[in-house]
């Protein structure tokens, strides 16, 4: 097994990247963790925000997107994450589009008070471990 450093992983990354965007929800802090800079990045929590700060994945997901009700109730998965996100990306672009990005932004403000998020399964149990 060998071990990569930190120099091969920017290498890597900058191969992998070029010409290409990062869409992600809070990437920022992916990559601070990875030491890595990169200027072209969609963050969601950039793009889906008011005067409260962002709305969370959850609530982007299960406001825009449809037939996603069930999207983080039970464990989570990155997968899904990153599919989401996806998807809301392109709602975004769709909404920008059509020139109805803002009333958007002003109906999930009106719902962030109103919308109420119940807690994963897995959280609103205790944990059984030690």
């Amino acid at each position: 097994m060998s071990v990569c450093c930190i120099k091969q992983i920017h290498k890597f990354l900058d191969i992998c990247l070029s010409g290409n965007i990062i869409v992600g929800a809070d990437i920022q802090q992916d990559l601070k963790s990875l030491e890595y800079t990169f200027h072209n990045v969609e963050d969601l929590q950039d793009t889906f925000r008011d005067r409260d700060g962002p709305f969370n994945l959850r609530m982007l997901v299960q406001l825009l997107l449809k037939n996603r009700s069930g999207f983080q109730t039970g464990h989570h998965s990155a997968i899904d994450d990153a599919r989401m996100t996806l998807a809301l990306y392109k709602k975004k672009n769709e909404l920008i589009e059509l020139g109805t990005f803002d009333d958007k932004i002003q109906y999930l403000t009106s719902k962030r008070t109103e919308y109420k998020l119940s807690k994963p399964k897995i959280f609103a149990e205790k944990c059984s471990c030690k």
